[in-house]
């Protein structure tokens, strides 16, 4: 081989060694991109999921207290309808031991 084409191939393996290392040297720096990016992304997606479970949990309780509220406020005006309807039978039932007692049927 002659002394330039020697030349020319230790020239073309040096090019060559660059582009590799230049490419390795991407490969390292697009992992550590990733990573980054991955690692952003994975707290964005936490702190999306954490404010949906808190709203999520308000909604809860929200809709939790209203029905809790209904059914007191059923069970409230249950309650006032069978204490008239008790008051009205007791007032009626003592009338009643009354005629009994004093024999006024």
């Amino acid at each position: 081989m002659s002394q330039a084409t020697i030349v020319r191939v230790l020239s073309i393996e040096r090019e060559a060694t660059r582009i590799y290392d230049e490419a390795v040297a991407q490969a390292a720096q697009m992992i550590v991109d990733c990573e980054r990016e991955t690692s952003s992304t994975r707290e964005q997606v936490l702190l999306e999921a954490r404010t949906q479970a808190n709203r999520v949990e308000e909604e809860g309780q929200a809709a939790a207290a209203a029905e809790r509220a209904r059914v007191f406020g059923e069970a409230e005006a249950g309650a006032q309808q069978m204490e008239r309807l008790a008051a009205q039978n007791f007032d009626e039932a003592v009338s009643f031991i009354l005629r009994q007692v004093t024999g006024r049927a």
